[in-house]
């Protein structure tokens, strides 16, 4: 999950690449890392935005799809749920 984070991982695409349900993946992978998997794909995600961002090389739009968004603004919600602060804040006005 870590590498292909940036892919249309679905809970039942993960289970069935083991032969479980999603059911059982979800509970064994909460178990071991104390979060779900969307969540953990989600933070992946985002702690691989976060230098691109730092960068200012790529738009926030071409940042989201590089990470696996499907759209900017579903980006933009969930970088700032994790980290407190929107995309364009980051940039601006976080210190490398």
């Amino acid at each position: 999950m870590h590498e292909r984070y940036n892919e249309d991982l679905t809970l039942k695409a993960l289970s069935s690449m083991l032969y479980i349900s999603p059911y059982y993946f979800r509970k064994i992978f909460e178990e071991l890392e104390g979060k779900s998997p969307s969540r953990y794909v989600l933070e992946t995600r985002i702690n691989a935005a976060m230098p691109l961002i730092k960068e200012g090389s790529y738009s926030i739009m071409d940042i989201s799809r590089m990470t696996g968004f499907k759209t900017p603004s579903h980006f933009s919600r969930v970088f700032q749920r994790v980290t407190g602060a929107p995309p364009s804040y980051y940039r601006q006005k976080v210190p490398q």
